[in-house]
């Protein structure tokens, strides 16, 4: 029997940030890019904006390069002064290499905002003229310039968006923008996706990977078909967990919506590569060309997964493949479908006795399942824990009338009537939306609403606690409501349309909900709409229609309402007041208008109306909705003020400001909203704020990022004694005041780039509960003295701190630091004494630091949980012994350390050793004891003449030696012991081979045979070798052998000075090839 592989092992990658957005911030960061990140977190990604844009504090070079490895989407900015970065071109020439080390799972996207794509391709002419003269008369090498330039030149030949291309149209490029990150995106599929608990999967498990394993020399297809609910998407996502790994590119796309923001160009670049596609739920040939237009371009050992609902569908596709097979999923056999009821019935693997009442009753309930994992599992919730008189009526409905939809529907019908209803807005309407936000509008409803206009349940809670353990509903990791299944979502939109009592299809007009654009618009215009209508989304509508407000009059009992984009004028004074959702990003307002009346609105989205200059009448207090819980106003850039009477809104929650950039001032009636636990006041033209701010008792979160102009915070802001989060970056703050200490909840603070910022006050010891702090970029000179006693700090980020010198002599003392970043603190000489005693310490960041060789030897010992060391840039001349006593280390990175000479006893933990550009380092380097390293980077130390005890080190993926010129021979039988994936040696060295093209003899009629071979190295799946002046004569003599190799080709390359070497029937011809111009 073939297990499946476990999920819990299949070891997902879970970044902290989704999206890399490489740009140059001096040019776009406060207009473009601040918009694009803000619409990104709208839709629940989080991007990684700049260098120093560090989640939570994160620990700076360390943490900037975690967040470029672990994206999945890479967006490079491409702007006017670009290229005068440094930064921005080393981030380009990473985010390349990361593409290339990680093909298919991280895509880089170029935008050209205000340049050409010809700038990138010739830097020495175009745009970038000026940026790269200046680059080549300063110090740069010139390997680092090489470098700069070939990223450019492959950015270029990335699918990407150009201004330009738009009309000039910033919105236009944005949403193609986040419509591409979210095509890439949603083609992820996280492991834990999937159940812990398969039953009846191994059979057609064994099946499918032995049709697969026999197409493995072809351009193979595997279709899955069969009904909805029987388990193919789990199959398919099983199959791509366990084949991924195989493959340079893997990539799992979803049939529908997918295939309208898929990149149309995506296809292209895997043309000719060996590559798995899994492709879920597809409809039609059609669809499946526009995501895969052809499957005669794909590379030999390609792999397709195809699931679907229609077998005519499957074969059709199928047909362009060189080897495919049909799979047929088949229902569960009695014994499973059993296990996997009980599974769910009583939440147990333990089925019950025969002597057990259940177990007749069981049997039963099993069979009107028919086998579907779908219908096992729902019924299953639906009877857990019920008595024994439920399951008798659902054995005898399913006795006579079984299948998936008679299950769905037991499920469904055992629910009240307002449990009915909130499934009913989940599913057509309130999907993606917060759990908390979704609870709020349904507890407004219960509590104004009277049945039997409104079915809303009385006890939410308990409600949606009962649509969860049904399966009904759920909840992702973003605390955001959505439908078990599509065909849940689908049952319950169909439901929406017929009448809850005779089942019959409703006229358009008596819907309850209407979640399809082009249904709301034809009940619009017909004038049908009735006040059975709860629900309206005009969410696709063309932002050219205009909508007459009178046709909304008649949805006297609408309750939520989506209206993006849409364009309504006239008279609202008849609206219905039961409104309690109302949705109208990018609306064309100029403030809310005047008649409409909406006492009972609880969430208002009003965000990215840039139109908007007010929200209403300072003298209209009848207007203002006093149940109001949410106001987002996100990117309201016209808005100038706040009236007075938003002092009446005691029951909001939560008030988005954001990016109002054209807001100077708050009401001072602003201290009133009493309830107010989130404010987010990024970056408005604020210079102070009111002094009734101190008195919102209730606030946990609040943000003044970017607000340039405000320089002090109120004296009494320790009155805010709630506040768990504070955030001030970028602010012109230069000191706290000292009731600052009274926040005794305080856990997370941000003061990032308030480069006037000179102290901490003595009473920051007061912050008890503080466990973050960023301080990156700030003029602090020192610390408080008594800074070690916060006691639950775990996070500090002094990135940048240019004026810091040393630290407080108890700085040992914090116990529960866990990350520690002094990244370009240049001034920094000593640390203190018992640094050694930071027993949490994980991550430390000593980047460009002055410390030396015996701060290391004092300080470093007792660092007994130390994961990730940087020291990129230090002034060591040496490792000390006793760092084989860093147990725990697992990542080294010392590159461009110009002074270091020796490196001591490293510790056996070792997993990635990075030692780049340190030219003083000399002699052997001795590796035989880190048998756990992965990744071993020793470019350009010229001084290293040896490497020993490679053959030891079997984990290993990739070695580095380019630019090591006296670096003798490494022998490729030890190197073919390893895993070695990517061997770099790219200099003119005496221990480096060439590139070869390979033709077999035969008559010469016949001409020359092309073929692929193998030398020496069995795991190697790219090799990056260069022309050098002489044969190793010793090589060419040896037995060609061959190998299997993934991926192993010898490069193509124009052949210009051939040397033709005999080897028995073989002709070996030496290809030349350009320098490597990639510098890391």
């Amino acid at each position: 029997m073939i297990s499946i592989p476990s999920t819990s092992a299949a070891g997902s990658r879970h970044p902290k940030y989704e999206i890399f957005i490489n740009h140059r911030g001096t040019d776009v960061k406060l207009n473009f890019v601040a918009h694009l990140a803000d619409a990104l977190r709208e839709r629940h990604y989080n991007p990684f904006v700049d260098k120093y844009d560090l989640e939570k504090g994160g620990m700076a070079l360390a943490e900037i390069q975690a967040a470029l490895e672990g994206a999945s989407v890479q967006l490079a900015v491409f702007s006017p002064g670009y290229a005068g970065s440094e930064y921005c071109l080393d981030e380009l020439v990473d985010m390349l290499e990361c593409c290339k080390r990680d093909e298919g799972n991280v895509m880089l996207v170029p935008i050209f905002f205000g340049v050409l794509p010809e700038d990138l391709e010739r830097p020495d002419d175009g745009a970038f003229k000026v940026a790269f003269q200046k680059h080549e008369s300063s110090a740069v090498c010139d390997n680092r310039i090489r470098a700069w330039k070939k990223a450019l030149m492959e950015a270029t030949q990335r699918t990407g968006f150009d201004l330009r291309h738009e009309a000039g149209d910033e919105n236009v490029l944005m949403h193609k923008i986040i419509c591409r990150v979210e095509s890439i995106l949603s083609a992820r599929v996280d492991k834990k996706q999937l159940l812990s608990f398969h039953v009846g999967l191994e059979t057609v498990f064994a099946s499918a990977t032995r049709e697969l394993e026999k197409m493995t020399d072809k351009v193979g297809a595997l279709g899955i078909w069969g009904m909805g609910g029987i388990g193919k998407t789990t199959l398919a996502k099983v199959l791509y967990n366990h084949y991924s790994e195989r493959f340079g590119f893997h990539i799992f796309l979803n049939g529908g919506g997918q295939v309208e923001n898929m990149d149309k160009g995506w296809f292209q670049k895997v043309n000719g590569r060996k590559v798995l596609i899994v492709v879920d739920d597809i409809s039609s040939e059609a669809e499946f060309s526009k995501l895969v237009p052809s499957l005669r371009n794909l590379a030999k050992g390609s792999c397709l997964i195809l699931t679907s609902r229609e077998h005519r569908v499957m074969k059709s596709i199928m047909r362009d493949a060189q080897a495919s097979c049909l799979l047929e999923m088949e229902v569960l056999s009695p014994e499973d479908s059993y296990k996997l009821f009980c599974y769910h019935a009583f939440e147990s693997r333990e089925h019950p006795k025969k002597s057990d009442d259940f177990f007749p009753l069981s049997k039963k309930v099993v069979d009107g399942c028919n086998g579907l994992p779908l219908a096992l599992e729902i019924i299953g919730k639906h009877l857990f824990e019920k008595d024994k008189m439920v399951w008798t009526e659902a054995s005898e409905i399913l006795k006579i009338s079984p299948g998936i939809s008679r299950i769905l529907r037991i499920s469904y019908d055992g629910l009240s009537d307002s449990e009915k209803m909130m499934f009913l807005d989940v599913s057509c309407q309130m999907a993606g939306l917060l759990e908390d936000d979704a609870i709020d509008i349904w507890k407004s409803c219960g509590e104004h609403c009277w049945p039997p206009e409104c079915l809303t349940s009385k006890i939410v809670h308990d409600s949606l606690s009962i649509l969860k353990d049904k399966a009904l509903v759920k909840v992702d990791g973003n605390s955001r409501l959505f439908v078990g299944h599509d065909l849940l979502q689908d049952l319950g939109r169909e439901l929406a349309g017929r009448d809850p009592v005779s089942g019959r299809m409703r006229q358009l007009g008596r819907h309850s909900h209407l979640w399809d654009w082009r249904l709301a618009e034809r009940v619009l215009n017909t004038g049908k709409g009735t006040q059975e209508i709860r629900g309206l989304s005009l969410v696709g509508v063309e932002s050219d229609k205009v909508f007459d407000a009178s046709k909304f009059d008649k949805l006297t009992e609408i309750h939520l309402l989506q209206l993006s984009r849409a364009r309504i004028e006239g008279d609202f004074s008849k609206w219905s007041t039961n409104i309690r959702w109302l949705d109208w990003t990018r609306s064309s307002l100029v403030e809310v208008p005047c008649g409409l009346h909406i006492l009972y609105l609880t969430h208002l989205d009003l965000s990215h109306s840039w139109k908007l200059t007010r929200l209403w009448s300072q003298d209209d207090n009848a207007q203002v909705p006093r149940f109001l819980k949410v106001l987002n106003l996100l990117h309201c850039i016209s808005l100038k003020e706040i009236p007075e009477n938003i002092k009446f809104l005691t029951m909001l929650k939560r008030l988005n400001l954001g990016h109002c950039s054209n807001l100077k001032t708050l009401p001072s009636s602003i201290g009133q909203l009493t309830a107010l636990e989130n404010l987010d006041l990024t970056n408005c033209k604020l210079e102070n704020l009111p002094r009734g701010i101190v008195d919102l008792c209730s606030l946990k979160i609040f943000r003044v990022d970017w607000c340039y102009k405000l320089t002090t915070l109120p004296k009494d802001f320790g009155n805010l004694v709630g506040l768990v989060t504070f955030s001030a970056e970028s602010t012109g703050l230069s000191c706290l005041p000292d009731s600052f200490s009274k926040l005794s909840l305080l856990e997370e603070m941000s003061l990032k780039d308030c480069y006037g910022f000179l102290e901490l006050p003595s009473s920051v010891k007061g912050l008890l509960k503080l466990r973050l702090l960023n301080l990156c970029g700030t003029a602090l000179k020192k610390l408080p003295t008594d800074f070690g006693d916060l006691e639950h700090l775990e996070e500090l980020n002094l990135q940048l701190c240019k004026n810091l010198v040393d630290l407080p002599k108890n700085f040992g003392s914090l116990k529960s630091l866990r990350f520690l970043d002094f990244g370009r603190c240049r001034t920094l000489q000593t640390l203190c004494s018992n640094f050694g005693q930071l027993v949490s310490l994980v991550t430390l960041d000593l980047t460009n630091c002055q410390v030396r060789d015996e701060d290391v030897l004092q300080s470093f010992g007792g660092l007994c949980c130390l994961s990730t060391l940087v020291m990129q840039g230090s002034h060591l001349t040496q490792l000390p012994e006793d760092f084989k006593n860093l147990t725990t280390l697992v990542h080294l990175d010392m590159r461009q350390s110009l002074a270091l000479v020796v490196v001591g006893s490293l510790p056996t933990s070792l997993e990635v050793l990075d030692l780049r550009d340190c030219p003083s380092l000399k002699g052997v380097l001795v590796v035989e004891h880190l048998i756990k390293l992965k990744r071993l980077v020793l470019r350009n130390c010229h001084g290293l003449t040896a490497i020993r005890g490679l053959e030891h080190m079997q984990p290993l993926e990739e070695i580095n030696v380019s630019g090591c010129w006296n670096l003798e021979a490494i022998d490729d039988d030890n190197v073919a012991k390893s895993n070695v994936k990517k061997y770099n040696c790219d200099r003119n060295a005496s221990h480096q081979r060439k590139s070869f093209k390979v033709w077999k003899k035969g008559p010469i009629s016949e001409g020359r045979q092309e073929i692929d071979i193998d030398i020496a190295f069995a795991g190697l799946q790219e090799r990056d070798m260069l022309e050098q002046e002489s044969l190793e004569q010793e090589f060419w003599n040896r037995e060609v052998r061959n190998r299997k190799v993934r991926n192993r080709k010898i490069r193509n390359r124009k052949v210009r000075n051939r040397k033709v070497c005999s080897t028995e029937g073989w002709t070996l011809a030496k290809t030349s090839k350009q320098p490597s111009r990639h510098w890391c």
